[in-house]
């Protein structure tokens, strides 16, 4: 999905570009109608009249061959016969320009359609690229060459999307650093190829479990190295006190910054702990029950009063004051 955003973001730029134009030929159009009103404010009564025949033309009330005839007919009546002419030659080149800028206009809504149109069809082209590639390396038929060709093609997209959207990021904003994550799961790096794009980036990278040493790590930090930019480790957690308190020696050892994830939830693994309220089993029960069909759904749905009251019993658990504070968590982060 981001990657069809982008590319209608791409197409849309294009069309702002393509809009702006014709907005630029409409504008002058305006100028024109201005210009005949200022020249004409000044005539007598026979003028006046012939103004409004000059107005008419420009906002297409009338024909033009009408318009040109109703003038023509005020020439020839009108007095004095000098400020008629200004008016009969601005009307000649109000007209031819209106000609031209209307075409400008026009052409500009073509363009512009035809941009939307465009973005359309290679959003879909993108999109319908992806879940091919997806189907693939979901697909238990799939061989399994097949599927990590898959993969690495998926991945190979990955950088370029990035590209598109650090543009569009700096177009309101180029003083901010933009954190660009690894694929699955952020930690793998190998998709990128450039890192030289943007001078205001730096890559961010999880982890929740396997050996909580450097060799664990060491693709991230050779990555790291090889591009000579930061590396932040933005989630860690999900594990026991001691595996995280050994992982984040580890980060230190290699000038790696980190973030806890997450702050609370229920059953520690986070700074304060949520205690379960009663029922709450039959919630998470229902939460997880088949549900094909709504037979399903109904023979698991537990009492309404009862889920009423569990929810908002919840509610009352996750305020700060009836949290549990999570001490060993607290200090395999290195903090009291």
């Amino acid at each position: 999905m981001l990657t069809a955003a982008i590319v209608t973001y791409t197409a849309v730029s294009k069309a702002k570009l393509i809009a702006e134009k014709a907005q630029m030929a409409w504008l002058n159009i305006m100028i024109l109608r201005e210009k005949a009103h200022l020249v004409l404010v000044g005539l007598k009564t026979s003028a006046l009249k012939t103004m409004a025949i000059v107005q008419m033309a420009l906002t297409r009330e009338i024909k033009l061959t009408t318009a040109a005839q109703m003038l023509w007919n005020k020439v020839l009546l009108a007095n004095p016969i000098t400020a008629v002419i200004a008016v009969v030659a601005g009307l000649t080149a109000a007209i031819v320009t209106l000609s031209k800028e209307t075409s400008t206009a026009e052409q500009a809504q073509r363009d512009y359609n035809d941009a939307v149109t465009d973005a359309n069809k290679q959003a879909a082209e993108e999109e319908a690229s992806i879940m091919r590639l997806v189907s693939a390396i979901q697909s238990n038929t799939t061989a399994e060459s097949d599927r990590k060709a898959a993969l690495e093609e998926l991945n190979g997209k990955l950088e370029d999307v990035y590209k598109k959207g650090v543009a569009a990021i700096r177009e309101v904003d180029s003083n901010h650093i933009i954190l660009l994550g690894g694929a699955q799961w952020n930690g793998n790096f190998k998709p990128f190829k450039d890192s030289k794009f943007d001078d205001k980036i730096m890559y961010t990278c999880h982890r929740y479990g396997g050996e909580p040493t450097q060799a664990a790590i060491q693709t991230i930090i050779n990555f790291r190295d090889s591009v000579n930019l930061p590396m932040y480790m933005g989630e860690i957690g999900h594990n026991t006190d001691e595996w995280q308190a050994a992982f984040c020696q580890t980060m230190r050892e290699n000038n790696i910054g980190y973030t806890f994830w997450p702050y609370k939830k229920m059953d520690g693994s986070s700074f304060v702990g949520i205690t379960p309220p009663e029922n709450w089993a039959n919630i998470v029960y229902f939460s997880e029950a088949p549900r094909a069909t709504y037979k399903e759904i109904r023979e698991a749905r537990p009492a309404q009063a009862m889920s009423r009251k569990a929810m908002m019993d919840f509610i009352e658990a996750c305020k700060l004051k009836n949290c549990v504070v999570q001490e060993g968590y607290i200090r395999s982060l290195g903090m009291k």
